[in-house]
């Protein structure tokens, strides 16, 4: 029911906004999200814009935001809204490097160069039913609701982790740790699961 923020310590919940955003970005003194369209605001809510009346996921790199929706393919524009290029033209944004834009398309993952030419294929998921991959270092990471997967982009594949639940919700990752909430079903309880990239050593907390 909203956007909130809180403490490192619980404390002092505060909804900064009625939305439910998705892809957020904090860039600068700004908070940067995707909810049908782009948009930019306060730490604290106040001054919401809406930069963009398309774009269903968000990202921000070298200072520019990099978005993508079904029907308008991947495209990017400054900070401001003001400059709005299309890159590509049937694609989900997976990641961006300093020269290279990673996208799906056709269950597969590509990459361009940051202009949106010189396209390379390389390699097809594994799963028909996945979440959006996303890109971390050098390796691409995705979940078919049942398992975690690595993929190097030669395609190369590790599974990294197997639920005995029903299913895995969010997942991300930091430093050397990849964290995967699993469950029954689509609510309920949950619990997080910390997977060591290194050893792959597993430690739940309900």
């Amino acid at each position: 029911d909203g956007l909130y923020r809180i403490n490192g310590d619980g404390t002092q919940v505060q909804q900064i906004s009625p939305k439910t955003p998705h892809y957020l970005n904090i860039y600068g003194e700004k908070l940067y999200y995707a909810d049908q369209g782009v948009y930019k605001m306060d730490l604290d809510g106040k001054n919401e814009q809406k930069l963009s009346e398309t774009g269903d996921s968000i990202m921000i790199a070298d200072g520019w935001i990099y978005a993508s929706d079904e029907a308008n393919g991947i495209f990017k524009m400054t900070t401001d809204g003001a400059e709005q290029t299309q890159l590509v033209a049937n694609g989900q944004l997976v990641g961006v490097t300093k020269d290279r834009l990673y996208y799906l398309k056709d269950q597969s993952i590509y990459s361009s160069d940051i202009t949106g030419a010189n396209e390379i294929k390389h390699f097809s998921l594994s799963a028909e039913r996945h979440s959006t991959p996303f890109l971390q270092g050098s390796h691409i990471y995705y979940t078919d609701y049942q398992a975690v997967y690595r993929s190097s982009l030669d395609g190369a594949q590790q599974t990294l982790y197997t639920t005995d639940k029903d299913n895995l919700f969010s997942f991300n990752i930091k430093g050397s740790t990849l964290y995967v909430t699993e469950g029954e079903g689509n609510h309920g309880n949950q619990s997080l699961v910390m997977i060591s990239l290194e050893d792959g050593s597993t430690k739940k907390v309900d």
